[in-house]
């Protein structure tokens, strides 16, 4: 079994730069963890390509990664075909580590999902040459600087000076690294050509995508003598089951059956991405994996894919050791995949949504250097500058053409600039934004002096192990946040085996098939939690930033991520670059000061989360299309806080401490929630997210995550109610209207999920929920029954459009607040003060801020078995709760 992340930062080698092939880019999962762990390899040339179009998708929400641009550089690749390759490049003077598979630099990728990687190491002291993937690999890369800018063209050049190594006579040992894309040869001539027969006995295929018309499958299939055998997940696969049922008997398809061993097996979701082929002839069969699907643009080179083909073994080999067997054994699943159903995209390309296409800006002495993926800008254009994705502009500069370059000038006060994008003169966008690159990424960084600021906060800081243990159970349960293992600094990278080493196959398990690991399963490592742990877990549930403001919610007070690098850099420093992986502190005892410092730290980046949301809702009617792994973080969130919530903890001064009060988890459920959901006519921000969000992998991880809010928000609205009517808040006023509307807030997230989710998560709640038992059980039965009673409320009003449970609008005058009432923009929603003749006060869910939307007219009471029906609520300091 491979672990990615511990094979990346922690191989014992003296490593300088990295460069990362990927199709699609979890920038806050870089920012937050690789980036990271590359660091603390030793690694500061840090380069990564993706696929265009998921960059651009992954630019908007770029907030959550404030080194991108400056600590890495990202460029983003534009073909006809998808850039599709998942490299993973280590490169140091003597050393270098290779790691080609499935898995893209996504939680998926890289934590979660079953792939296959293929690991190749060179150690100069070992006196053989380099093997000859690296060459390939990084004469690929040196091709990809066409696309990129300067500093990046810099990068890759101090990257070969640092490994002169890579021009050494190579070795073989008869794996072939096989690379296919724009204006190379087919990638299955490539493959075939290799093959030791012209035709094989028989194929045994894994794969995740295919192609609509099944050509890819097609094309494998004359390969072989028999039908192949394709193992795939059924329930995931995107497929048209028209061209499944044409293509008739000529194709075995197979279900993927979980390897893991069952007794340590505790994921659900197990998500199969590898692929896998594996060709049979006589008594020996050959195995190619990496990045290819089983599919027509993978095969004929329209995409960019990367693969690995191993050397002839005996027969059944591959498919003994990845586990296949019981997949290869099932029942087919043709049936299931004729009932599927080929889902066209909704959505415009990019090259039709903006006049021109920017693959690169970067900043150098004298302003900014453009560099076009396609198109260009027309006459009188604008560059816009702004602290992310497509905030409102800090500033704007004249682009310039100097011969065949574009340019634009500096601008005051550029030090908070972190994208860019093209306009013109009356602020219409015409190019995708991407993220500046800055001339510092080409630089080495050396460890420093932290200055006034870090003397100051780095004491109260330096250890957030309020989250230690407690954030390695949850890690150990929640396979998606799995990301963290930190090693102890012995052993090399060497004594590791993977599919396609030079190693003995038989030394494998099917175990290996994955890239997660359990804390049990660890072994010659340590499972420690620091405070390192909550920025990683925060950096992938970072908000949706306010288009308006990018930087109105930052919490600088609170930015210790700086300080903690700084540490690593001159520990790095001092052993003359060389990472052992031991660099990140390990601390057993916490003191009572240190636990108030995490704890207050958790409490302000929950508030900083619901905020930015929130702020937000400004800018909901104009947003076309919010980013998906925005909103899923915000969904997310709720599984770590929950987790955390009325959980104890002793410190070492023998204080017992509460890891974050329920109220602030409870405040954070019912915002957010509020947010996603809002009023009738505009909506919230799961109405803009498009078909292919709810699609997939993510689009499952996303309605998981909405069964598990389910819970949270029942929750959250009878612990705020028993708060404000019974509890300590019983004399105060909440300052938020979603936490003074919490019984209207949950019922119509309920509401609004209920279409996608079919019940709440509500498994293992004594573990995952300390604080559900917070609120005493007949409040929460109570709570329960009236949510239910609003959510058929509004689907009788709303969902079926009927006007049987509406009263006559000459009653809403002598409604009280709480009651609800319909009204045609904001849906079903309740009274924030004393109904009064033509103006009514209601809460307007859609609006960012706390304050009521004032109606004249067209407002009419909702009825419950014939009568007005009266919620919670304290917008007008009303002391407890309303009844009905």
């Amino acid at each position: 079994m491979l672990d990615m992340i511990d094979l990346l930062g922690h191989s014992g080698y003296d490593l300088r730069s990295s460069i990362v092939l990927t199709y699609s880019l979890d920038l806050p999962l870089y920012d937050g963890l690789l980036r990271r762990a590359l660091n603390r390899a030793g690694i500061w040339n840090q380069i990564t390509f993706c696929d265009f179009s998921c960059y651009v998708q992954d630019t908007h929400a770029h907030a959550a990664a404030p080194y991108a641009g400056k600590h890495y550089s990202v460029t983003p690749v534009w073909q006809k075909g998808a850039f599709h390759p998942k490299v993973y490049l280590l490169l140091g003077p003597r050393h270098g580590r290779l790691l080609i598979g499935s898995g893209n630099a996504t939680v998926g990728g890289l934590i979660r999902n079953a792939e296959v990687f293929g690991l190749f190491d060179y150690d100069a002291d070992q006196g053989a040459g380099p093997h000859r993937a690296f060459q390939t690999v990084f004469t690929f890369v040196e091709g990809l600087a066409g696309y990129a800018s300067e500093p990046v063209r810099k990068q890759i050049k101090s990257a070969r000076q640092m490994a002169p190594w890579l021009a050494s006579p190579c070795v073989e040992d008869g794996r072939r690294v096989l690379i296919g894309g724009p204006c190379m040869p087919s990638l299955l001539d490539q493959i075939t050509t290799i093959l030791p027969v012209k035709q094989v006995d028989d194929v045994v295929l894994c794969s995740s995508s295919f192609d609509r018309a099944l050509d890819g499958l097609k094309k494998l299939a004359a390969t072989s003598r028999s039908k192949p055998v394709c193992i795939v997940q059924a329930e995931h696969a995107e497929m048209d089951g028209k061209a499944v049922r044409k293509l008739g008997q000529a194709v075995e398809w197979r279900p993927f059956v979980d390897p893991y061993p069952k007794e340590k097996r505790k994921r659900k979701d197990v998500r199969a991405h590898a692929k896998v082929f594996i060709f049979g002839h006589g008594k020996t069969e050959t195995c190619v994996f990496g990045s290819a699907n089983a599919s027509e643009p993978a095969l004929n080179s329209m995409n960019t894919e990367v693969v690995v083909i191993l050397p002839p073994r005996l027969k059944g080999e591959i498919v003994k050791h990845l586990g296949l067997g019981p997949s290869i054994s099932a029942q087919s699943v043709e049936g299931d995949l004729i009932e599927k159903h080929w889902k066209d995209s909704d959505g415009d390309s990019d090259e039709a949504r903006y006049t021109c296409l920017l693959s690169a800006v970067a900043a150098a002495e004298f302003g900014f250097r453009l560099t076009m993926a396609s198109g260009s800008p027309p006459e009188g254009a604008l560059l816009a500058l702004a602290p992310h994705g497509l905030a409102r502009p800090n500033a704007t500069t004249a682009i310039r053409r100097e011969g065949d370059a574009l340019t634009g000038r500096r601008v005051n006060g550029d030090d908070g600039i972190r994208s860019a994008w093209i306009v013109d003169g009356s602020g219409k966008v015409l190019s995708n934004p991407v993220i500046v690159t800055w001339p510092m990424v080409a630089s080495p960084r050396k460890g420093g002096g932290g200055g006034a600021k870090s003397t100051q906060f780095l004491p109260a800081m330096q250890d957030g192990a309020v989250l230690g243990t407690v954030l390695f159970e949850l890690l150990d349960q929640f396979r998606d946040f799995e990301v963290i293992q930190a090693g102890t600094g012995r052993g090399g990278g060497g004594k590791r085996t993977a599919v396609g080493s030079e190693g003995p196959a038989q030394e494998q398990s099917a175990e290996f098939f994955y890239t997660d690991h359990t804390a049990d399963a660890a072994k010659g490592h340590q499972w420690t939690g620091d405070r390192v742990d909550l920025d990683i877990l925060a950096s992938l549930v970072q908000p949706l930033g306010p288009i308006g403001n990018g930087d109105a919610t930052e919490d600088d007070s609170y930015d210790d991520t700086k300080l903690d690098e700084e540490a690593e850099f001159r520990e790095i420093a001092e052993q003359k670059g060389v990472a052992t992986g031991g660099e990140r502190p390990r601390r057993n005892e916490t003191s009572s000061e240190k636990f108030e410092a995490a704890i207050l730290r958790l409490e302000r980046r929950l508030d900083r989360a619901a905020t930015s949301i929130e702020k937000s809702l400004q800018n909901l009617e104009n947003l076309q299309s919010p980013s998906p792994n925005g909103v899923a973080r915000q969904i997310w969130m709720t599984h770590i806080g929950a987790f955390l919530a009325g959980r104890k903890t002793v410190s070492a001064d023998g204080d017992e401490f509460t890891c974050l009060h329920p109220w602030y988890f409870a405040d954070y459920v019912l915002r957010i929630s509020r947010a996603l959901v809002g009023s009738k006519k505009i909506g919230g921000f799961l109405d803009r997210l498009g078909n292919s969000s709810w699609e997939g992998y993510d689009g499952e991880a996303l309605v998981r995550g909405l069964a598990f809010l389910w819970t949270c928000v029942e929750w959250a609205a009878a612990y705020m109610v028993h708060y404000y009517s019974n509890g300590e808040g019983k004399e105060d006023v909440p300052k938020n209207i979603a936490v003074a509307s919490a019984e209207l807030v949950a019922a119509r997230l309920i509401w609004k999920i209920s279409s996608r989710c079919s019940a709440p998560d509500r498994d293992g709640l004594a573990r995952r929920f300390p604080a559900w038992t917070s609120v005493p059980a007949n409040q929460m039965e109570r709570t329960s029954r009236r949510l239910a009673q609003v959510v058929q409320l509004i689907q009788c009003v709303e969902g079926l459009g009927g006007t049987s449970n509406l009263g006559a609008e000459t009653q809403t005058a002598s409604l009280k607040a709480g009651t609800l009432v319909h009204n045609p923009l904001t849906g079903v929603t309740m009274l924030a003060t004393d109904g009064a003749p033509r103006a009514y006060q209601l809460v307007h869910l859609s609006l960012a801020g706390n304050d009521p939307k004032k109606f004249g007219a067209v407002v009419f009471p909702v009825l419950f078995n014939g009568k007005p029906y009266r919620l919670f609520q304290r917008t007008d300091g009303v002391a407890a709760m309303q009844h009905s």
